[in-house]
């Protein structure tokens, strides 16, 4: 298990592979899970607005695991219909030197709001609060980051 969504699921990866690892678990936040929980799934498979993902499961957590090693992306490849983006979906994953080029990339014409919570890296990546709501303190046009790590996942 690799991230929680408060009220709504988790993601989950098979560590064992580099590549179409993760899936989203949307169960409307029943399962009381935890990063680094072992899972047993047994659910409806969908795409949801092209996430992959199983609903409505029903959960055994069987064990525990250290966080998978994050896989080392280009922001570029894995952003909304980069060549990599399907791949990793759902992965933990990370992107190196990266900078902030939109601080508010939901905005239009310089307008302040809508306001969703997310960043712009590189010209390409956006970066949401989903998991990690302070990430909305860090979003300031220019800066950089040596490294960024965060489950890969597609919002509409």
């Amino acid at each position: 298990m690799t991230g929680v969504r408060e009220g709504n699921g988790f993601y989950v990866q098979d560590p064992t592979v580099s590549t179409y690892g993760g899936l989203y678990v949307y169960d409307e936040g029943v399962a009381e899970v935890v990063v680094g929980d072992v899972v047993s799934l047994e659910g409806e498979y969908m795409e949801y607005y092209d996430l992959t993902e199983i609903a409505y499961p029903t959960t055994t957590i069987t064990g525990s695991a250290s966080e998978p090693t994050p896989i080392s992306v280009d922001s570029c490849d894995i952003a909304t219909g980069g060549a990599s983006a399907e791949v990793y979906e759902s992965m933990l994953v990370s992107v190196d030197d990266v900078e902030v080029t939109d601080s508010n990339p939901d905005a239009a014409d310089g307008d302040k709001k809508p306001d969703y919570g997310e960043l712009e890296l590189d010209g390409c990546l956006r970066v949401d609060d989903e998991l990690w709501e302070d990430v909305v303190d860090l979003r300031v046009d220019g800066m950089t980051f040596t490294r960024l790590v965060g489950v890969l996942s597609y919002r509409y």
